[in-house]
């Protein structure tokens, strides 16, 4: 098992593998323990508190739960 656990990569190991300069990077930070699901049947769309950032294509978008800029992406269509 020990010598397993020597090869297999850990979590970091794996998003450090991926990162290089031009590549596409969603990235969300938060603690397990502090999440809370806020939506409910009557707001559905109402956002999850202790989400601490949020990062698309390698950008900061939301950071201590407030939108820290202006949303980026394309529509995609059918």
């Amino acid at each position: 098992m020990a010598a397993f656990q020597e090869q297999a990569p850990t979590p970091l190991q794996s998003i450090a593998t991926v990162r290089k300069p031009g590549a596409h990077a969603d990235l969300v930070l938060f603690s397990p323990d502090e999440v809370i699901d806020c939506a409910d049947y009557a707001n559905p769309i109402r956002p999850s508190r202790g989400i601490r950032s949020v990062f698309v294509n390698g950008e900061l978008k939301v950071e201590d739960g407030r939108i820290a800029a202006m949303p980026n992406g394309r529509v995609l269509r059918a």
